[in-house]
């Protein structure tokens, strides 16, 4: 099972600014990162971190749930951040951001790397993906009901 390169990219680039707040000459680096279980994690734990921790020299403790979760374990803990890294939806990403529960990306050099689509305003996020949403409909039985075509 391979993961899209893309995905792999940003994700590792995620990390790394985070990882970049660490010692350089810290014995037990610890990066604590939150996202999305089942599958998502799946994937990233079998074909990111291993590599990820092997050459940052970082072991990755992974907490697991949804977005809202997340956002609620970062309201929680902002005076005793427990975070290093989270990885969730727009929504909850920009309550956060406007809770101040987020930094600037360091280093900037990676964050002015990025696709002019993947900045978040403000420089306190990245963009992971990007998700199309279209609208469908059964032509067939539109033409049955003589209804007309959805234009908008």
């Amino acid at each position: 099972m391979s993961i899209q390169p893309r995905l792999r990219l940003l994700t590792t680039v995620a990390l790394l600014a985070a990882s970049a707040a660490f010692p350089a000459n810290a014995q037990d680096k610890v990066l604590h990162v939150a996202a999305y279980g089942g599958f998502y994690e799946q994937l990233i734990r079998e074909q990111i971190f291993p590599d990820f921790e092997k050459q940052h020299g970082v072991r990755i403790e992974y907490t697991a749930g949804n977005p809202t979760d997340t956002l609620a374990r970062l309201v929680a803990t902002q005076y005793a951040p427990q975070i290093d890294v989270a990885i969730m939806d727009d929504g909850p990403m920009y309550q956060a951001i406007a809770l101040g529960l987020c930094r600037d990306v360091e280093p900037a050099a990676v964050y002015d790397d990025l696709y002019d689509m993947a900045k978040v305003s403000g420089g306190k996020a990245t963009g992971l993906g990007a998700v199309a949403t279209g609208f469908m409909y059964d032509t067939q039985y539109f033409q049955e009901q003589g209804w007309a075509a959805p234009t908008s």
